[in-house]
């Protein structure tokens, strides 16, 4: 088929229904009929690709919080690229990491996106070998906006949270440890 060879199981251990069915296949591939032809690779699909990576974070002893945020980032990532008909992580374009990263848009949080964006890499780093570079250079820096840097900001207690939060030291531990707290 276009030049290349292409094995296709027949379905049977008959040589006679074998060789028939070849001839058949053989006669669609002559008038021009499209056959389709399974890909049989050694390749992971992104799908047992993202699996992987979930088991070696897990391995890693990251939390299960952790874990399902990376779940919930990557499966987000692989329905994208199944409706680009995309499946393997060699298909993987530089236009398609820009273009799934425009759809973070709706994420409030700058910090978030960082996040993503700096397991997207990591997913990428271990799955993508031949287009890593190019990948990698597509995704740029994201930067904060002001009220990302306004809301990350350290910020002290109120007069009020403290005594609230002095009056409980009672309320939660035992008499020596009240002592230390509140002197």
């Amino acid at each position: 088929m276009d030049g290349r060879q292409h094995r296709k199981s027949t379905g049977t251990r008959a040589w006679s229904v074998a060789e028939e069915k070849a001839i058949e296949l053989q006669n669609q591939l002559d008038r021009g009929s499209h056959i389709i032809v399974r890909r049989e690779s050694e390749t992971p699909t992104i799908t047992q690709a993202i699996e992987t990576f979930l088991s070696g974070k897990t391995s890693e002893g990251l939390s299960p919080r952790r874990i399902d945020k990376l779940r919930f980032q990557l499966g987000c990532f692989q329905r994208f690229m199944d409706e680009r008909s995309r499946f393997f992580p060699t298909e993987i374009r530089t236009e398609d990491v820009i273009d799934y990263r425009a759809t973070w848009d709706a994420w409030k949080s700058g910090t978030t996106r960082q996040k993503a964006q700096q397991n997207l890499r990591g997913f990428l780093r271990s799955c993508c070998k031949s287009n890593l570079p190019d990948l990698l250079s597509a995704l740029k820096t994201i930067r904060l906006s002001k009220t990302d840097k306004d809301r990350l900001k350290p910020q002290p207690f109120t007069e009020q949270e403290l005594k609230h939060l002095l009056a409980q030291v009672p309320k939660t531990f035992l008499e020596p440890r009240v002592r230390e707290m509140t002197v």
